[in-house]
């Protein structure tokens, strides 16, 4: 089969074909993924979106780090709200509570998921800029 796109396209073109097509389909099970109430199709999403993301961070990884990064950003700030008693006083008392098992678990999921994020822009980046990047960072030249 790659002898007959090899005719057609260029090799920078198969790769953004392939490109797209996997992130068309990423995106559709992402939908499919917040929007399903079967457990079977859910896990198929899962396993699917896990794939492709595994692939995206192969080929492109600092695209795959701001992927990340992004969404360390949304965890974080959806973390910020919760599990910290500051929810409005017309509730039930029960609501204003300090929930430290909350708190912990989700703003260091958060701060986890941005260092990976930040690991992987690193990553990414050409061999002599990562190896300067981490040489001034190790001697406290920032």
């Amino acid at each position: 089969m790659k002898k007959v796109f090899s005719g057609y396209l260029s090799a920078a073109q198969r790769e953004a074909l392939f490109a797209s097509l996997l992130s068309s389909m990423t995106g559709l099970a992402v939908a499919i993924l917040t929007e399903s109430r079967q457990k079977p199709v859910i896990i198929a999403a899962g396993i699917f979106v896990a794939l492709s993301l595994f692939l995206l961070r192969l080929r492109f990884r600092v695209v795959y780090g701001a992927i990340e990064v992004v969404f360390g950003l949304y965890v974080l700030w959806d973390a910020a709200g919760k599990g910290r008693g500051s929810f409005s006083s017309g509730f039930s008392s029960g609501f204003d509570t300090f929930q430290i098992s909350v708190v912990l678990i989700q703003t260091f999921g958060a701060i986890y998921i941005l260092i990976r994020g930040l690991d992987n822009l690193l990553q990414g980046l050409p061999a002599n800029t990562r190896e300067r990047f981490e040489t001034r960072v190790k001697e406290w030249q920032i």
